[in-house]
C-alpha cells in the first residue's frame, strides 16, 4: 500500500452491533512484506476484512492508492488489486482445480489469463497435477494453495494472507 500518510486512520469496525476494533491506525512499507501480529482474539482478522469491506465500519479511513476503501463493496477493492485469503482458503469446493482458475481470473482477457496461469503454476506446479481435480476433493492444503494461486491470478498488488500456512502440512506430518 503506498502512501506518504497513514493507509488505515482512526479505524473503528466490527460486526454489525459488535464493536471490534477501536482507533487503529497503521501505515504499510510498499515493497515490503508487512506483518501484522498478536495474539488469538485481537483483531487481527477483522483489520484484514475491514480493509477489505467484509465488516461494519463505524468511523475511520482506508485508504490505497489514494482511494478510499470504506464503503466500497469487496469486488471494487478486488479490481483495485487487493486480494484477501481467509485463513480457511476460499475455492469453489465443486468445481474442478481449472473452473477455479478460470473464475478466479474472469476479469482477465484470455490471453492474459493464459500467460498469469503459466506464471503461477511455475510457482506451484502441483496446481497442473490437480487440474481436472474437483477442488473439493483435495486435501485442506492443496485447497489452501489453490486459493493462493487464485488470488495471484489476478492483478494483483497487494495480497492480505490471514494465517496461510494454518492448513499446510510438511510432507512426513
Amino acid at each position: 500500500m503506498i502512501s506518504d500518510r497513514k493507509v488505515i486512520e482512526a479505524l473503528n469496525s466490527g460486526y454489525r452491533k459488535l464493536h471490534v476494533l477501536f482507533d487503529v491506525s497503521a501505515n504499510f512499507q510498499p515493497g515490503k512484506i508487512n506483518t501484522i501480529v498478536g495474539p488469538n482474539g485481537s483483531g487481527k482478522s477483522t483489520l484484514l476484512k475491514s480493509i477489505f469491506g467484509l465488516t461494519t465500519i463505524y468511523s475511520g479511513s482506508v485508504k490505497f492508492e489514494g482511494i478510499e476503501l470504506v464503503g466500497k463493496p469487496p469486488h471494487e477493492i478486488a479490481k483495485l488489486g487487493i486480494a484477501y485469503l481467509p485463513q480457511l482458503g476460499k475455492i469453489f469446493e465443486n468445481l474442478s482445480v481449472e473452473e477455479n482458475m478460470i473464475m478466479a481470473g474472469y476479469i482477465l482477457d484470455k490471453s492474459e489469463r493464459a500467460e498469469k496461469l503459466k506464471e503461477v503454476c511455475e510457482i506451484f506446479p502441483v496446481v497442473k497435477k490437480y487440474w481436472q481435480t474437483k477442488a473439493g476433493l483435495l486435501s485442506s492444503g492443496e485447497r489452501q494453495m489453490i486459493a493462493m494461486v487464485m488470488a495471484l491470478l489476478r492483478r494483483t498488488k497487494v495480497m492480505m494472507f490471514d494465517e496461510p500456512t494454518s492448513e499446510l502440512r510438511t510432507k512426513n506430518s
